[in-house]
């Protein structure tokens, strides 16, 4: 195994262990989670786009689901071509079909009306679709989804910085990394910025105290 590789491993090591498994291992939300969950199983509409900046645990959530409640998942992106056929309700298999990460912020306007027309073309073929369960995430609501059949849009915050600190405490906690009770918040505020509030930098940033052998942190 060369350096590059050793590399790769490390960093990808804390998002695998702390991959969520439950909606309570979810960073924020939880509770939101759970209330989407009850609407899914309550059958009222097929459709259920779910919409909130990148990182608030959307698509852990949709797989943590599928796991809890024995239903096949089927994810696709939405920049990829869509075989029409999966949507297909299956008497015998219980299946969500999950159009996944559908980024529109900070898009050139040329790059954003492709993927709009995407969605536009998605639209007339799902709204084919009144029975299979079909999930939409996306990073904004946009105007076309309000064109989506049989179908809720539900909206996430964005939660405190408080809850990410407390979760940066417990992970440091956990892999013993020591830090001043007087400098702590400080110092996992600096991490929280530089992440962009994205849980997957997060995890970047704590691996590289570990792996420059930084096992307390300093102000």
């Amino acid at each position: 195994m060369n350096k590059i590789e050793i590399f790769v491993y490390i960093k990808m090591s804390l998002i695998k262990k702390y991959k969520p498994e439950t909606y309570d291992d979810i960073v924020g939300n939880n509770k939101k989670y759970k209330s989407i969950e009850k609407e899914i199983l309550e059958n009222k509409v097929n459709k259920f786009i779910i919409t909130g900046k990148s990182s608030l645990g959307k698509t852990s959530f949709i797989e943590i689901f599928c796991k809890k409640n024995k239903y096949s998942l089927i994810k696709k992106s939405i920049e990829e071509d869509i075989d029409e056929n999966i949507f297909l309700f299956n008497f015998f298999q219980k299946k969500i079909v999950l159009i996944d990460d559908i980024i529109l912020t900070n898009l050139k306007y040329k790059e954003k009306t492709k993927i709009t027309n995407k969605i536009k073309n998605l639209i007339e073929i799902i709204n084919k679709y009144k029975r299979t369960l079909i999930v939409i995430i996306s990073d904004k609501k946009i105007k076309e989804f309000k064109n989506i059949k049989k179908s809720k849009i539900i909206s996430l915050r964005k939660y405190k910085d408080d809850i990410l600190i407390k979760h940066i405490k417990k992970v440091c906690d956990i892999e013993n990394i020591k830090y001043s009770n007087e400098t702590y918040k400080y110092i996992f505020e600096k991490i929280i910025d530089i992440s962009k509030g994205n849980m997957n930098k997060i995890y970047l940033n704590i691996e590289t105290l570990l792996t420059n052998n930084k096992k307390t942190i300093r102000f």
